[in-house]
């Protein structure tokens, strides 16, 4: 009963709104500000840019996947969980794949 009550809680909006903004600072190849989110995404202020995300890091953390977003350079982008760097090294040695 809980887990339901928690999941009818949760506002569709701002979960669309932090599915947006992941997807900007993943297509972001800089770090993402908050005011060059704020330039996509006009009506919300800021602060309000700021909550989600750090909302969304959160998700990362309490939830771990392969990546992280982590703030750098007064902005956001995804970044490799070190334990995986490895492998992300050995993709990019490996040879590309050429289509005939």
């Amino acid at each position: 009963m809980e887990e339901e009550s928690r999941v009818e809680q949760t506002d569709p909006g701002k979960e669309r709104l932090k599915c947006i903004i992941e997807c900007l600072i993943f297509a972001s190849d800089i770090p993402l500000t908050v005011e060059r989110i704020r330039q996509v995404l006009e009506d919300l202020p800021p602060r309000q840019i700021r909550e989600l995300v750090e909302e969304l890091m959160e998700e990362h953390r309490t939830h771990p996947r392969g990546l992280y977003i982590r703030e750098v350079a007064h902005g956001f982008q995804f970044c490799t969980r070190p334990e995986f760097a490895p492998l992300v090294q050995q993709l990019r040695k490996s040879k590309p794949y050429h289509l005939t």
